[in-house]
Parts: structure tokens; C-alpha cells; sequence
């Protein structure tokens, strides 16, 4: 009996020995643990790589093509978009024509017979800011033709970026500016800091869309650089302007005008424009963000990047604000570049200041919402002055 219950726990030991042995040791399980995961990772270290490479390739070599509207906005045709041409056979009208041309691409100081529409950032957008001209009662909806007469729009800046749609914007406003031109109207692109961004070589916010349409990378700077229609026409546009109408004069600039900077550029809206074009329109693409570098006004406190407007009203913002515009002697300053959360323009500092920028693109909430300002005896806005302000917006 002993022997057999000594059989029976030698087989038992046995058997537990070989299940022991069966098993792997818990430091092979952790080495088998590590060997996926370094093969796994240097398959994906591998991947991307190979997908950088592949994609530099395609950029450099294979056959991205610039858009039909990106090749008029580098290499503009004698008749596409072209404003005016000088003729020693020019008549009063031509004359009278021309100078209305030069006064509205040029000028820091513009008077608007009757009408004002404003058009917030665009970002990339030709959808809604088709939605929001019509709205206006500038462009026919089926032509797409200018219908405002003597109308005036301006546009706050920050036409690049986040979009696809950046090229075909530009071309559109520069047939249509020659058709409202031709009416005694006038269109303004005013300078975002998404165009000073471009024109530096700093693409960030650009979508992928919109960089193939400029024929990839390589062609997207190309068309930026100096001496492209376009690389030229960024570089001049302008930071700042006034619009007066009957008594009252409002200021527009992208960002806002800080009393500080203002006064460090001279103290009117002219030499603010003069102090950008000075800098920017000899400068190529590699040496622009050096530039920016060295220069205070082009930062973050300057009129294209502060946020100072942006917060909650203030005893402070408001004093800030008059001391603006009594510098310019104007009336009021309407701004861009921060999106109102309600969709809509919002006045502030007793409509002293209005922030304009209601998130028109779709790619900052699709909200259509404008400002119509004329010319109004019986206004209930600055009534005083005679004008009348008016928000504009898109039923859904």
C-alpha cells in the first residue's frame, strides 16, 4: 500500500515538474512581449518616412498644375481684371474714370457717396461671401455682375487660409472691382495677418486644397514671391483706411490701432500704410519674416495681430478707442480678425467701436452677417451725423 501511494506521488510530482516545464519562464514572456512592439514601431517609423519621401517627390517633380486662377493672379492677361489703361487719346470720362481707380487701390482717405458694405474675414470662402454680396445688393445672383451703383465695400482681410477657395476669391474681386469701377463704386481688401503670413512663406493655416490649386508647395511661393502680379499686389495692399461719408468718418483695419503704435508710425493712417509698403513691397519671400522680426507695428501689438479689442468692453478699451481716433479724427473704427460667438457684429464703447468679424467662413461657423452703412437723415444710429448702421443678415 505504501508503495503504491509512493508510485502514485512520484508520478505526481512528475507530472507537476513537466507542467512546469511546459510553461515559459515569466522572463521569456517578457521578452516575447518586446519583440512586437520594437517591429512594430519600426514599421511605423519606416511608413512614415517612406510616406514623407513619397510625398516631397510628388511636390517636386510629378505634375502639380496652378489653376486657371492662380495663373491670371501671377501672370494677369492684358484684359482679365486689368483696371485701366493708360491712353494719350483719353477722354473727360476716362479721365474722371481713371481717377476714381487710383483713389480707391490707392488711397488712405476715401469718401463714399452713398453706400458702405462691409465684408468680414473670408478665409478661403467664395460660397458665402457670394451669399453675403448679394445680400449687400451688390452682385446679381444669377450674373454674378456688380449691381450696387455707386455702392463702396471694404473688406476686413484675411482672405488666405483655412479654405480652398483663396485664388478664386482674388480673381473674382478683381473683375468685379473693375465692373463697380466702371459705376462709380469701389471695392477695398484691406491686409490680414493671414496675408502678411503668405507672403513671409508661412502656410500653417493652408489647407491642402487650397495649396494644390497653386500648383503645389513650390508653385504656392512662387506665386507669393516678389515680382509675381500677385506677390506685388499683397505687398501693397493697404493696412488702413477712412471712409467718410456726408459728416462722419469711420476707420477700418484688420486687427484694430493701438494710440502706441499708431503714433510709433507717424500718427495718421497714411504713414501707417507707408510704414508696411515701405518694408514689404521690395522685399522677396526668404527675407520678409526677418523683416517682421525687427519690426514692432508688423508683431503682435500691431494693427494686423492684437487682441486688445477682442475682450469684454472696458472703461480702459474705451479710452484706448478715443484716443485712436482723436489721433485720425475719426468718428469710429470697425475691425475684423476675432469672430464674434453670437454670429453677428457687436458695438461697443457706446458704437465707437464694432467688431465685424462674424465668422462668415464656413470654416469658422458659416455665419452670413454684414454691416450696410449710409447715408440717413432720420437715422436712429448716430443721429446726430446722419447715418444709419444696419446688420445685414442671412435667413437660414
Amino acid at each position: 500500500m505504501n508503495r503504491q501511494n509512493e508510485s502514485l506521488g512520484s508520478r505526481h510530482q512528475h507530472s507537476r515538474r513537466r507542467f512546469r516545464s511546459s510553461r515559459p519562464s515569466p522572463q521569456k514572456i517578457r521578452t516575447k512581449g518586446k519583440k512586437p512592439k520594437f517591429w512594430l514601431w519600426w514599421g511605423l517609423v519606416t511608413l512614415v518616412l517612406f510616406a514623407g519621401f513619397v510625398l516631397y517627390f510628388l511636390n517636386k517633380f510629378t505634375a502639380f498644375h496652378p489653376s486657371a486662377d492662380v495663373k491670371e493672379l501671377v501672370h494677369p492677361s492684358e484684359t482679365s481684371g486689368k483696371l485701366h489703361t493708360v491712353s494719350s487719346e483719353r477722354t473727360k470720362v476716362d479721365v474722371v474714370e481713371y481717377a476714381h481707380a487710383r483713389m480707391c487701390s490707392e488711397s488712405s482717405d476715401l469718401v463714399a457717396p452713398s453706400k458702405l458694405l462691409v465684408i468680414p474675414d473670408i478665409h478661403g470662402d467664395i460660397v458665402n461671401l457670394k451669399k453675403a454680396l448679394h445680400l449687400g445688393g451688390v452682385m446679381d445672383k444669377v450674373t454674378e455682375e456688380w449691381i450696387g451703383e455707386d455702392t463702396f465695400v471694404i473688406q476686413t482681410g484675411d482672405v488666405f487660409d483655412r479654405g480652398p477657395h483663396t485664388a478664386q476669391i482674388l480673381r473674382f474681386f478683381r473683375r468685379l472691382q473693375t465692373e463697380a469701377v466702371a459705376a462709380s463704386g469701389c471695392i477695398v481688401l484691406l491686409m490680414g495677418n493671414h496675408e502678411l503670413m503668405n507672403i513671409a512663406g508661412d502656410f500653417r493655416y493652408a489647407s491642402a486644397k487650397e495649396t494644390a490649386a497653386f500648383g503645389g508647395l513650390e508653385g504656392r511661393k512662387e506665386a507669393l514671391e516678389l515680382n509675381s502680379f500677385l506677390g506685388d499686389s499683397l505687398r501693397n495692399l493697404r493696412i488702413a483706411v477712412t471712409i467718410t461719408q456726408g459728416a462722419t468718418k469711420s476707420v477700418f483695419a484688420h486687427a484694430g490701432l493701438l494710440p502706441n503704435m499708431l503714433e510709433s508710425m507717424g500718427g495718421t493712417v497714411e504713414s501707417v500704410n507707408e510704414y508696411f509698403r515701405a518694408r514689404l513691397q521690395s522685399a522677396k519671400l526668404s527675407a520678409v519674416r526677418g523683416i517682421i522680426r525687427k519690426s514692432p507695428p508688423m508683431l503682435e501689438e500691431g494693427p494686423l495681430w492684437n487682441r486688445f479689442y477682442a475682450g469684454p468692453e472696458t472703461d480702459r478699451m474705451c479710452e484706448t478707442v478715443e484716443k485712436s481716433l482723436e489721433l485720425i479724427s475719426a468718428d469710429r473704427m470697425i475691425i475684423g480678425h476675432t469672430v464674434q460667438s453670437s454670429g453677428k457684429p457687436r458695438f461697443k464703447c457706446s458704437n465707437r467701436l464694432i467688431m465685424a468679424d462674424t465668422g462668415l467662413s464656413r470654416y469658422y461657423g458659416g455665419n452670413v452677417a454684414i454691416l450696410l452703412m449710409e447715408n440717413a437723415a432720420d437715422s436712429d444710429t448716430d443721429q446726430e451725423r446722419g447715418l444709419r448702421i444696419k446688420v445685414l443678415e442671412l435667413s437660414s
